[in-house]
């Protein structure tokens, strides 16, 4: 809708922690009488692999005409469609407009599509307390792919690690990869890596102090401590009370010297 006030952001470490790549830069631009809008990041990004570019639109008196806010609810009610998320201002439940897509500086493609997401059927059990989480582990050289679908609430937070072996204080990604479930209970991890190990597993969790999207929503569900979840993938958390945990022990690719190689060695002996 015209006068529609957009925030842009672009952020370092996309996997993980998100940090502002600028703080006092200006990220915001207007929507026009054609539905368009047009935004310039105003720094050079050559030194960032990757850097996630969000689009937002926010509703809840954070700077959005009166006339927007009358047509898209003061709380973001009247908003639908797949790029509608929940959010929590000062214990009240929102909804926004969101989008983000993953940009290489240093690449070659200078065109980044942002697709309509694919929803699907929302689990019959959606938030029930005894809590199940379906995954699908694929890699490739540098990072590991988590695919996964729930019956948690939106705004689910999940942090995973990879770690060499048991006896690994560090896991390889120290800072850790990050996720949120989305509103038909799926999520997506992408877990960078050195080297897959004989013994190495990644561990993917939730606890209740992990800054989640919906906080008091959360703990009217789940408990304080998470203490009314249960399920296969809850275990007890030291910290008191429960928290989620799923693991993963992919194995080393097996790697077959050719069989000329093979051959030639055999005439040698």
């Amino acid at each position: 809708m015209k006068g529609t006030y957009v925030e842009i952001d672009w952020l370092d470490r996309p996997f993980s922690i998100r940090n502002p790549i600028c703080l006092l830069c200006e990220k915001g631009t207007v929507v026009d009488k054609n539905g368009n809008f047009t935004f310039e990041i105003p720094q050079d990004l050559q030194d960032h692999e990757y850097v996630l570019v969000t689009i937002e639109v926010v509703l809840g008196g954070l700077g959005q005409p009166e006339e927007i806010e009358a047509v898209y609810g003061e709380h973001g009610e009247n908003l639908k469609g797949p790029f509608v998320y929940k959010h929590e201002i000062l214990e009240e439940e929102y909804q926004k407009i969101f989008a983000s897509v993953l940009v290489s500086p240093n690449g070659k493609q200078t065109v980044y599509p942002i697709k309509s997401p694919k929803r699907e059927k929302v689990p019959d059990d959606y938030v029930s307390t005894k809590v199940w989480i379906d995954t699908k582990l694929t890699n490739d050289h540098h990072y590991f792919y988590v695919k996964g679908k729930s019956n948690l609430l939106e705004g689910t937070r999940l942090n995973a690690f990879y770690y060499s072996s048991k006896d690994a204080t560090l896991s390889q990604n120290w800072i850790g990869s990050s996720a949120e479930v989305v509103s038909d209970g799926t999520f997506f991890l992408q877990i960078p890596y050195d080297t897959i190990t004989e013994s190495g597993f990644i561990v993917i969790t939730s606890k209740t102090n992990d800054s989640h999207v919906l906080e008091t929503r959360m703990k009217e569900i789940y408990g304080e401590q998470f203490e009314k979840m249960s399920g296969d993938q809850v275990k007890p958390n030291e910290e008191g009370g429960n928290m989620i945990e799923v693991l993963f022990y992919p194995k080393p690719p097996i790697v077959k010297a050719p069989e000329k190689l093979c051959s030639l060695q055999m005439m040698k002996k």
